[in-house]
Parts: structure tokens; sequence; C-alpha cells
């Protein structure tokens, strides 16, 4: 599901600031994109609390 992120558009902003710190990490924009894309997708725990 995340393996093609490259033709993802962004806005310019959004694309220097990916740019910039996948650069001081010494990684891929696309492997960046591709780990905060799971982080934000990753279910965040619920509670089901009875009301």
């Amino acid at each position: 599901m995340l393996r093609n992120v490259s033709g993802v558009p962004l806005e310019p902003a959004t694309e220097d600031a990916l740019n910039s710190i996948a650069a001081e990490k010494k990684m891929g924009r696309s492997d960046l994109t591709q780990i905060v894309l799971r982080e934000w997708l990753e279910p965040t725990p619920i509670c089901l609390c009875a009301r």
C-alpha cells in the first residue's frame, strides 16, 4: 500500500520540509514518507469505558 509514494503531490513547503528531514536522517524522501504515513495510519488505542 505504501510502496509508491514518490508520485504523491505535495505543497512546495511540505516537499522542502520532507527533503530537509530526509537529508538530516540520511535517508530518501520516499523512505521518510513511508515511515511518516505508516506511523500516522497505525491504530490508536481507544478507551471503550462504560458510560
